[in-house]
């Protein structure tokens, strides 16, 4: 914040555009600088939440990029090579990078594939 005696207004837009975030011209009230400065605390408790809201995107998006490319899976077993070379299940997984969790059911496709005719007497 810039206080000064100087109020025209090429002198607040030098000092705007220079990097003050506030411009006040002398005399000043003590309750115009005490309503300047809660705007400034205001201002600063804004740009904080922003940059934790910003820390929480980038890993966010780390976390999405651990999904994105190619996964070396099985032609077979559909199972998931890991960093490791451990050959896992893919829905174990997904569930550790994807934050998801799997129920599993079977589509009518697999239910007459493989279940076709069990029950029945």
């Amino acid at each position: 914040m810039i206080c000064t005696a100087r109020g025209d207004t090429a002198d607040v837009v030098q000092a705007l555009e220079s990097g003050a975030n506030d411009y006040v011209t002398k005399p000043i009230t003590r309750d115009e600088l005490r309503a300047r400065l809660l705007v400034g605390e205001r201002t600063v408790e804004l740009e904080s939440a922003l940059h934790g809201r910003i820390a929480d995107l980038r890993e966010a998006l780390a976390h999405v990029k651990q999904l994105q490319g190619l996964l070396p899976i099985c032609m077979h077993c559909k199972r998931i090579r890991s960093g490791d070379d451990a050959w896992q299940r893919i829905e174990r997984y997904l569930e550790k990078h994807a934050e998801v969790e799997f129920s599993h059911g079977v589509c009518d496709r697999c239910l007459e594939e493989h279940y076709a005719g069990v029950g029945e007497d």
